[in-house]
């Protein structure tokens, strides 16, 4: 039987564990994420994705012996900015979800429906009132656990230059 926990990355080998799954996360989009700074936000994990504006949750599997801790998922989330004239803005109360993934090996196991109420019970308790994220129209389980979880389509929040990109928000407030 296969148990599995959640908890926030903190030392330095969460990050490298980090740092290996949204590795693996822009390998299975198969898509270049540049224009989002991903390279400079790998090598500076945690970035704006730490406490006390952010967090980062990893998901572990241990087996029944207690045996072995494997890396399953994750997700972050960080302050929502927007592009101005010289540098970024910040967005007051909002926040962004980011780069939830669980490895295929682990897909039908709810690990993504958690890792998503975690993320969404941490930005509330940041303070945050809405939360908004991109995603693939082509990721069918992903869209409709967006969709589960209370997220609509809203207007692109920043400029992706990605083919069939969806824009979601989520009202943090609603109860």
């Amino acid at each position: 039987m296969r148990a599995f926990h959640i908890r926030p990355a903190r030392d330095t080998q969460d990050m490298a564990s980090a740092r290996r799954l949204f590795r693996d996360y822009q390998g299975y989009l198969n898509v270049d994420l540049c224009f989002q700074g991903f390279e400079t936000e790998l090598n500076t994990l945690p970035g704006d994705y730490a406490p006390p504006v952010g967090e980062l949750l990893l998901a572990w599997e241990t087996e029944d012996r207690g045996e072995g801790l494997f890396l399953a998922g994750g997700v972050a989330v960080r302050p929502l900015y927007q592009k101005a004239a010289t540098e970024p803005v910040l967005v007051p109360g909002a926040c962004e979800m980011k780069r939830l993934y669980v490895y295929p090996q682990y897909h039908g196991q709810g690990i993504g429906g958690r890792l998503a109420h975690q993320i969404i019970a941490c930005a509330r308790q940041l303070g945050y009132q809405r939360m908004v994220l991109d995603t693939l129209e082509r990721l069918d389980e992903a869209v409709a656990l967006y969709q589960r979880f209370g997220f609509q389509e809203c207007a692109p929040y920043y400029d992706n230059p990605i083919p069939g990109v969806i824009y979601m928000e989520l009202d943090l407030t609603a109860v």
